[in-house]
């Protein structure tokens, strides 16, 4: 049996589909993995190869998945953060909103409650505007803003003007480490 294609393009060969294969093994292997990619219970560590799932402190130097940490640095999320973040959790939209997935995932998998990615992946897409996001204030739609320090991934102009915004308006804590505003509770 013989292939017409369109005119200017190749059939696709063995190696094609060879490699293919291979590429989609490889996503099905790290899948799986992303799968069984837990926090552990007391809000540290990781069930996944290079953590450690009785709750201490994961191997790989600067915390996370392994010896590189991951993109945004520490992966780790205090039990102190855990228990803040889940008080009154059912009221909200979003327990918090932090900039950037990589700060946001580390809380919702700690919480198992909704937490913001402002910024989407590596907070430089530019929603939610400031405008949005105090909306959403406004309607306690957000509890906590969780602040990044310096190994944060992200921080497009959009989620530095949230930051400087929060920052200016409500009150701050510290808890396990990381700056948190509590979004219900203005300075003045």
């Amino acid at each position: 049996m013989r292939f017409v294609g369109v005119r200017g393009l190749r059939m696709p060969t063995r190696r094609t589909f060879l490699l293919a294969g291979v590429a989609g093994s490889a996503a099905l292997v790290a899948a799986a993995w992303l799968r069984t990619t837990r926090v552990a219970p007391g809000g540290t560590g990781s069930a996944a190869p290079g953590g450690s799932s009785a709750g201490g402190t994961p191997r790989g130097g600067d915390g996370g998945f392994g010896a590189g940490g991951g993109l945004g640095g520490d992966t780790t999320v205090s039990s102190a953060l855990t228990r803040l973040l889940e008080q009154d959790a059912a009221r909200y939209k979003w327990v918090a909103a932090t900039e950037g997935s990589e700060g946001a995932a580390p809380l919702e998998l700690a919480t198992g409650d909704a937490v913001m990615a402002i910024g989407g992946f590596n907070g430089t897409d530019p929603w939610p505007t400031l405008a949005v996001f105090k909306d959403l204030v406004a309607r306690h739609e957000i509890h906590y803003y969780v602040g990044q320090g310096s190994q944060s991934f992200g921080g497009g102009r959009g989620s530095s003007a949230i930051a400087a915004w929060v920052a200016a308006h409500f009150k701050k804590q510290t808890v396990g480490g990381q700056t948190v505003y509590d979004l219900t509770r203005p300075l003045s």
